[in-house]
């Protein structure tokens, strides 16, 4: 089969860029053809998102819109996927390289990389995003409230396909040390506000017998809040480093206020760590009521009795081994893969 596919290639590397560089790295990509038409934002505009001019973002447009018509013109392809971020820009570039694939009457897979109940909400938003779903043949999104929120939108129906994660090469397979007692907390992502980042420096402060260690960019909101000395603020570090961090925790806490599909939840279950995070996108979904806890946004006194209630070694011994196995039965790259390259074969 011939794939066009229309996504981000790192760097810089995370969200979907990630994705793509496994689906390209995967088995069943390389059984088939898949020509990548790149759309990362490059150089140092990538580091700087807020400072992007618009004569860049058209000129960044003009670009993909060109070598996608290239591509369509030069090759044959089975069908066209394009990745959306469902940002508003995004979205207007991806509705141009979306009329081309239809001009050659080519088959269009496209997939909402976000919750599209928290991102597409305003009305131009919403009318922008009804007409690139009018032009796609299947629509993919990561979670129930993203597969509820089109319906209601622009009154399809969609596929849910969650994100996926390489794990004998992420991982190493390797079995997770249930301690006695939680003495290691881990949260990876940006360290921000919107992640709920100050709700762990607050529980930190009702909990000094524990330590918090924090992986990512620190945000300055972030560094202006006093830390206890319990909380240790690792910054960025590769993922080799920040998966050796999951081994040696007890749990990971991740009470962000927004989410699609976080990767960070799905390594954390692979490493065997039980979670506790807000019931926010795909996360309800991920752990159920087996592989951790989930807790109101910005419920400190919540997150410090979801601690206290996983103290029980046999419990997180439970939920890891539970997490462990979600993870090899629902989010492996072959197994996901499989699920999307059958779609796209229903499609041809």
């Amino acid at each position: 089969m011939n794939v066009l596919l229309v996504s981000p290639l790192p760097p810089p590397s995370g969200g979907i860029a990630t994705w793509t560089r496994l689906y390209i790295n995967s088995k069943v990509a390389q059984s088939n053809y898949v020509k990548v038409i790149n759309t990362a934002i490059c150089g140092n505009r990538a580091k700087n998102l807020a400072r992007m001019k618009f004569r860049d973002e058209i000129k960044r447009a003009w670009n993909i819109y060109r070598e996608t018509r290239n591509a369509l013109r030069n090759e044959r392809f089975d069908v066209a996927h394009i990745n959306t971020s469902c940002s508003r820009n995004g979205m207007l570039r991806d509705i141009l390289c979306a009329k081309l694939v239809k001009r050659y009457r080519i088959k269009l897979v496209l997939q909402c990389h976000c919750d599209t109940s928290i991102k597409v909400k305003r009305k131009t938003d919403r009318f922008i995003f009804r007409n690139l779903c009018k032009l796609s043949d299947t629509i993919l999104c990561l979670n129930k409230a993203s597969e509820n929120h089109i319906r209601e939108v622009t009154g399809r129906s969609s596929i849910i396909i969650p994100n996926f994660i390489d794990i004998c090469r992420q991982t190493g397979n390797k079995s997770k040390y249930i301690s006695d007692s939680i003495r290691a907390i881990v949260y990876a992502g940006h360290i921000t506000i919107e992640k709920g980042c100050d709700d762990i420096i607050k529980a930190a402060e009702k909990l000094p017998h524990i330590t918090f260690k924090l992986m990512g960019y620190i945000s300055d909101d972030i560094r202006k809040i006093p830390a206890p000395n319990n909380v240790k603020f690792i910054g960025e570090v590769r993922k080799e480093e920040v998966i050796k961090e999951m081994y040696k925790a007890d749990l990971l806490l991740f009470p962000s206020h927004t989410e699609g599909f976080p990767n960070v939840v799905l390594e954390a279950m692979a490493c065997g760590l039980p979670v506790i995070a807000t019931p926010v996108g795909a996360i309800p979904d991920m752990i159920e009521d087996k592989g951790g806890v989930l807790v109101d946004i910005g419920d400190v006194d919540g997150i410090v009795a979801a601690i206290s209630s996983l103290e029980d070694a046999n419990l997180r011994k439970n939920m890891s081994e539970w997490n462990i196995n979600k993870v090899l039965e629902s989010y492996t790259t072959e197994v996901v893969l499989d699920k999307l390259f059958s779609i796209y074969q229903d499609e041809v």
